[in-house]
């Protein structure tokens, strides 16, 4: 997903990497200005795309950055290329857009704010501060040099079809696919605000209309799904008649063992995670008619508490969050559990005081430590104990830079809290575990064109959340003659109450050509190769 306005990455790679002698940084710039800002030259700029390309609301700002990266590429390389490619680009200013228009106002040295659509009549004809300065620094890095100066002249006379196809602008063949309607998801857009969500027995058909004979490469915009939001299980078994608190977890052989020890069950701070070895815990819960109790067992070479009571978040914890009323309204009990200087503490947040009756015992083991607790029952708001009575809980730790918990949620957001449930025996699934298993089938949609080869796509391909992307229908590029084409699109997976989300089709040219021309008639042909990310220049 990239979007315009700012965007510095191949500028200051390129010039960090000239000043720092790094190699590697210039080498990844390179890399992008190749595979993507000669696609732009080759095609049209654009505002962002996210993960459709989106042309309109074109700024100076976007335009500058691209002419930047290609300058420091020319500073740090020497290669006569990237200079004549920064002219090009910075030929936007002179009318190189799709309004055709030049954006620079020689007589006063104004720029104009912005263009939102292929025409003379949707420029922006103020002249903001941003505007004015982002274009003046374009023709202040390239007019004067004789290498990147001519370019500034060309304007396009012919540019290659790419073509934007919304899904929910088709008809319903069969089934009854869902209109939807969604704008921002917080990192991407949907085409046109609208998809169509397809469920088992959902075709619906689309057409293309292609301008010209050629060889294109087709894409769809749809939603990459996660696993199902299922609800983590957790029970907590009766325990046996007798529970000592001294950090020997003897009497706990029959608990639910429920580890905390994954990427995913991070909150916040992954990048800080050390890994299970050094940041992890494993929990487990009982109950009797006078306590509820819990035992973890910590993964960490080295604890680290210097404080007591209300101070001892800024070190080594366990934090204990419950709704014991069971609806997740709110949290009503808040309790961490701290080896302390002063002995075992058990303090409780919303009361601001020691939970009244714990006990708590912590132990070393040799790759970390144990707690084991008793939390009396009264002093969970007078919970009452029965079998198959479910309460809310969330537990985690802290680890330098970050917390881990068994939801990987906001532990004090009271939704995000996971049932826990008595029980005088585990279930079979407790036993076998709760995480559920995925295929890439079990989410997809098939598609065929002009009633050919059906090829699926995938969408339960995502390992955590769902996010909108852009795929290759199509190994290869597939030729369309000019006039229209069919697409039909139906749900195919493997899960017949799922929803496939498809957004829209994007259709381009597997190799792009664009033709331009400059004053004086010379003609430079400008191709990009899709595939190859190759580029050729001819005059």
């Amino acid at each position: 997903l990239w979007h315009a306005w700012g965007s510095h990455q191949v500028h200051a790679l390129a010039r960090a990497g000239q000043l720092l002698e790094r190699e590697d940084w210039i080498e990844a710039a390179e890399r992008t200005a190749a595979t993507f800002f000669d696609r732009l030259l080759a095609t049209d700029f654009i505002n962002e795309m996210a993960p459709v390309p989106n042309r309109r609301g074109q700024i100076a700002y976007g335009a500058q950055v691209i002419t930047a990266g290609y300058w420091a590429l020319y500073q740090a390389t020497g290669d006569e290329q990237y200079a004549r490619s920064a002219g090009l680009a910075a030929s936007w200013l002179l009318g190189n857009n799709m309004a055709g228009v030049s954006m620079y106002d020689p007589d006063s040295g104004r720029v104009f704010d912005g263009i939102d659509g292929p025409t003379p009549f949707r420029i922006n004809r103020n002249s903001g501060a941003e505007s004015t300065i982002e274009g003046l620094y374009m023709l202040l890095l390239v007019a004067g040099d004789p290498l990147a100066g001519p370019y500034l002249l060309y304007r396009p006379v012919e540019t290659p079809p790419a073509l934007v196809v919304e899904v929910e602008d088709g008809a319903k063949v069969a089934g009854d696919a869902v209109y939807g309607q969604r704008e921002w998801t917080g990192e991407a857009r949907f085409s046109n605000s609208h998809y169509y969500g397809l469920k088992a027995g959902d075709t619906v058909s689309v057409t293309l209309p292609i301008v010209s004979d050629g060889n294109y490469l087709v894409y769809a915009s749809h939603l990459r799904r996660a696993v199902p939001q299922q609800e983590r299980l957790a029970e907590a078994i009766r325990a046996p008649d007798a529970v000592v608190i001294d950090g020997a977890l003897d009497e706990w052989a029959a608990a639910q063992a429920l580890p905390v020890n994954s990427s995913e069950q991070i909150v916040r701070g992954a990048a800080a995670w050390p890994g299970a070895e050094q940041a992890s815990f494993t929990l487990t819960w009982m109950w009797d008619d006078v306590n509820l109790y819990v035992a973890a067992q910590v993964l960490d070479p080295q604890h680290v508490q210097k404080d007591t009571g209300p101070s001892v978040s800024r070190g080594d914890a366990l934090w204990l969050y419950f709704d014991t009323r069971g609806g997740r309204q709110r949290i009503d009990v808040k309790v961490t559990l701290a080896q302390t200087p002063e002995g075992p503490q058990v303090w409780s947040w919303l009361a601001q005081q020691f939970l009244p009756g714990a006990q708590l015992a912590w132990k070393q083991s040799e790759d970390g430590y144990i707690y084991e607790a008793a939390l009396p029952l009264d002093s969970l708001n007078f919970l009452a104990p029965e079998e198959d009575k479910r309460i809310h809980f969330e537990t985690g730790m802290g680890f330098t830079g970050g917390f881990i918990d068994w939801t990987g949620l906001d532990p004090d957001t009271a939704g995000n809290l996971a049932p826990l449930t008595l029980v005088t025996a585990l279930s079979t699934t407790a036993i076998a575990g709760d995480a559920p298993e995925q295929a890439a089938d079990d989410v997809a949609f098939a598609v065929s064109l002009d009633g050919g080869e059906v090829v699926t796509v995938m969408q339960a391909v995502s390992p955590d959340r769902d996010y909108l992307w852009l795929d290759a229908v199509f190994s290869e590029p597939v030729f369309l003659s000019q006039g229209p084409h069919t697409l039909l699109i139906s749900y195919a997976g493997r899960q017949p109450d799922r929803e496939a989300v498809v957004d829209a089709f994007l259709i381009v040219p597997a190799v792009a050509c664009k033709h331009l021309e400059n004053d004086e008639g010379q003609l430079l042909v400008l191709c990009h190769d899709m595939q190859t990310a190759t580029t050729t220049w001819e005059e």
